[in-house]
């Protein structure tokens, strides 16, 4: 059996004492931050700016979306509302080509009848249904909460109205997600966090927020 057939075996014992799982989707479940890193270099390079790769991307990287495109120059060149733009047509022509994180598809599955699972993402709503037929996981999803805009702006209205949606308590419910904006999230509703550092940000960015963090996915079998 390989790491894609297998839940992680410590993240599934780690759950056992909750009700609900509230995921993030970009890049917690779907490994994309390469492909947010090749999407912003295009930009970079359109208006000769220093190119970034993976490690430099997610040290970088933070919330709001939009001082990180101040910090790398993009936001002195184009509007914010345009890069947004551009970086959705880029990634919906992209992401069918996307994976999983190894061992995501099977956890997802094996907590699928005994918790309440929720997906809440700063994508647009039909983008994440889009991804979630594609991936064939949407039957493992209860309550699929994304934005209504291409700004990945705040989750934390949306998470307010999926908690009382799903009718658990927050004392029951825990959040996995990959960056500063899911910590924000997660004080927010009163619900715990745990973060994996194998998506849009560093461990070490994320290291300095204080919650419960994992290396990457193969650091949760």
């Amino acid at each position: 059996m390989t790491p894609h057939d297998s839940a992680p075996a410590k993240l599934l014992a780690r759950l056992t004492d909750y009700r609900q799982v509230i995921w993030d989707w970009n890049g917690t479940l779907v490994n994309d931050a390469p492909l947010a890193t090749d999407i912003v270099n295009g930009m970079l390079a359109e208006y000769q700016l220093p190119a970034t790769h993976l490690a430099d991307y997610r040290d970088t990287f933070c919330h709001p979306v939009e001082a990180y495109y101040q910090r790398i120059g993009l936001a002195q060149k184009l509007s914010f509302d345009h890069i947004c733009q551009r970086f959705g047509e880029d990634y919906r022509a992209a992401r069918d080509q996307l994976t999983l994180h190894p061992g995501a598809r099977a956890l997802l599955r094996a907590l699928r009848h005994s918790h309440t699972q929720s997906l809440l993402s700063a994508s647009s709503q039909t983008s994440l249904e889009h991804c979630l037929a594609h991936h064939a996981i949407a039957e493992c999803f209860h309550h699929v909460y994304g934005l209504d805009n291409h700004h990945a702006a705040c989750k934390i209205d949306r998470g307010h109205e999926l908690l009382e949606a799903a009718g658990v308590a927050a004392s029951k419910t825990v959040m996995i997600g990959d960056t500063d904006h899911d910590h924000e999230v997660a004080e927010a509703l009163g619900i715990d966090l745990i973060l994996i550092a194998d998506g849009h940000q560093s461990q070490r960015s994320l290291s300095l927020l204080g919650a419960e963090l994992y290396a990457g996915w193969d650091a949760l079998g």
